[in-house]
């Protein structure tokens, strides 16, 4: 799991406790990514994620633009 949130909020939601990339920048994810792919691993975002994990979800983006996560984060608050 690669992520911006803090490492606490990370392991909580994750399925392996550790295999989590936390408090990542975009362009760091971007590079972590890259070097999965590289090695053979399988990654996923947003749409692509696979269907276990968006079972497993509380929130599951629909879209892999960045920007939806603020919202996404406000309205979570909100509720």
């Amino acid at each position: 799991m690669i992520t911006g949130d803090h490492h606490v909020t990370a392991r909580h939601f994750a399925i392996d406790q550790d295999a989590v990339h936390a408090r990542v920048s975009p362009e760091e994810k971007l590079r972590l990514v890259t070097e999965f792919q590289v090695r053979g691993q399988r990654v996923a975002m947003g749409r692509g994620g696979p269907e276990v994990a968006k079972q497993a979800a509380d929130v599951v983006l629909t879209d892999d633009d960045f920007a939806s996560i603020g919202a996404a984060v406000e309205e979570g608050r909100s509720g």
